[in-house]
């Protein structure tokens, strides 16, 4: 009986696991393959094209914090990737006439540490830059720049900007908007 539930299992197993493969574990695993046989040029390149597809994944999932348009706004475009030593970008741009909304989130930059100390420390902020709460977020308002930004766990920074004809509450809506509880949650 344990033998035939064992082929079972390896035969149901070979029928169903390829379903469940996405191409980051296809590659993974043609990586291991590559290694395994000495082919380290094919391994770093089958570990890089998962980390690439990686990013997408998580491109995607980030892409989904950001809100829908407001009433009367329309989504322009959206776009998402990563680029080397910047880190993972998304971004959607909103248009009203001729008045311009653009969020962006970038995560996984090594830029971000340094960026953190303005977020920790107000007296950091200077000109047109203030500094607001959004929900339970820190937030900078720089009036200059008709723009608002947030650092997420430190490891994310969201920006809403908008064209000079945007007003700050309008800003300040779409911020509010961002659904930051599953940004965290992405970003841990």
């Amino acid at each position: 009986m344990k033998k035939c539930l064992t082929i079972f299992m390896v035969g149901f197993l070979a029928v169903v696991s390829p379903v469940f493969a996405d191409e980051v574990s296809d590659q993974i695993g043609a990586a291991q393959k590559a290694y395994q046989a000495g082919d380290m040029s094919a391994a770093q390149t089958a570990l890089d094209t998962a980390k690439v597809f990686l990013n997408q994944k998580i491109g995607d999932a980030i892409m989904k914090v950001i809100p829908a348009p407001l009433e009367g706004w329309t989504m322009e475009r959206s776009k998402s990737g990563g680029v080397a030593m910047v880190g993972m970008s998304v971004s959607k741009r909103f248009r009203k006439g001729n008045k311009d909304v653009r969020i962006s989130i970038l995560s996984n930059s090594p830029m971000l540490q340094s960026m953190g100390m303005m977020f920790s420390n107000p007296a950091m902020l200077g000109g047109d830059n203030r500094l607001v709460m959004i929900g339970d977020m820190r937030a900078i308002y720089d009036g200059r720049k008709n723009s608002y930004q947030a650092m997420v766990e430190g490891k994310a920074l969201v920006s809403v900007d908008g064209s000079d004809d945007v007003s700050e509450d309008t800003l300040k809506t779409y911020m509010t908007k961002i659904n930051f509880a599953e940004l965290k949650k992405l970003v841990k």
